[in-house]
């Protein structure tokens, strides 16, 4: 009796069938994956340019504020000088479909300017920022002596 070496068409299609379901269970795990790296991304960029905002405060001696817009999000001294007019403008863009909002907790005002300051001393106003866009959401509280922001709540979709 002859044996045939390989496989059948049957053990190929059962291993593809097996592939395919390991796949179509892999794909959204990763999916999540990489929408949490990018929702990461946006929260460190943003926290890096509070972080300059407290850094050009206290080096330069002067007040700054992160101004917010529809197309994100402006670092500006609060009291410009000449050579202010020259300098590389600090900018936090957002795509469309994506949102950027604060909140000023401790404004005493009905309806706050949408900027936050920072005094020379570095110190800022304790603020919450809101991130939302296509990969998900996430809102940052930010401590008013430190300038850390921490994530209180993400949402990856």
């Amino acid at each position: 009796m002859s044996r045939r070496h390989g496989f059948t068409l049957l053990e190929i299609v059962i291993a593809l069938v097996i592939a395919l379901m390991l796949t179509s269970l892999a794909v959204p795990g990763i999916m999540g994956l990489l929408r949490d790296r990018d929702l990461q991304r946006t929260f460190q960029a943003f926290d890096e340019m509070a972080r300059r905002a407290q850094e050009r405060a206290v080096g330069e001696g002067r007040g700054f504020r992160i101004v917010f817009s529809e197309t994100g999000a402006l670092l500006e001294p609060s009291d410009p000088r000449e050579e202010d007019a020259e300098a590389e403008v600090e900018q936090y863009a957002i795509a469309e479909g994506e949102t950027l909002t604060l909140v000023r907790p401790a404004a005493l005002l009905e309806d706050p300017l949408p900027e936050w300051p920072f005094w020379r001393s570095g110190c800022c106003e304790p603020v919450w920022v809101t991130y939302s866009g296509p990969a998900g959401s996430w809102t940052a509280e930010y401590d008013a002596l430190t300038v850390r922001g921490k994530i209180t709540k993400q949402e990856v979709r």
